[in-house]
């Protein structure tokens, strides 16, 4: 088990990495094993996992019918917002996923209105 002394010094490999979230079964419980460890607390790691765990498993998709909606719809929380962004209107997303609009100039359009 490695030590919260010691996870300042941890050289992260991917066997490091695979090794602990064997011991700890899944990843959240490794990250909060180290929760009361100063680097975590400051970096405020464990809501940006959290965050980064929910953009993966509830990624926006484009449907055959031309929506955009999270992959897995049906169980992803009503705040989803939060982490992935405000939804804009389906053309937008058809557009950019054709290359007919560049997302700087979406950008650059959502930045000028206030968005």
């Amino acid at each position: 088990m490695i030590s919260i002394k010691s996870l300042s010094t941890w050289i992260w490999s991917f066997k490091g990495v695979h090794d602990l979230i064997k011991q700890y079964r899944n990843g959240f419980n490794a990250v909060q094993g180290y929760a009361d460890h100063a680097s975590v607390q400051k970096t405020n790691y464990i809501e940006t996992f959290c965050r980064t765990r929910c953009s993966i498993k509830f990624h926006m998709v484009l449907t055959d019918e031309g929506r955009v909606e999270p992959l897995n719809a049906e169980t992803s929380p009503s705040d989803i917002h939060d982490v992935i962004g405000y939804r804009l209107p389906d053309e937008v997303y058809f557009y950019l996923s054709r290359g007919l609009m560049s997302p700087q100039y979406l950008n650059l359009n959502l930045v000028l209105i206030g968005y």
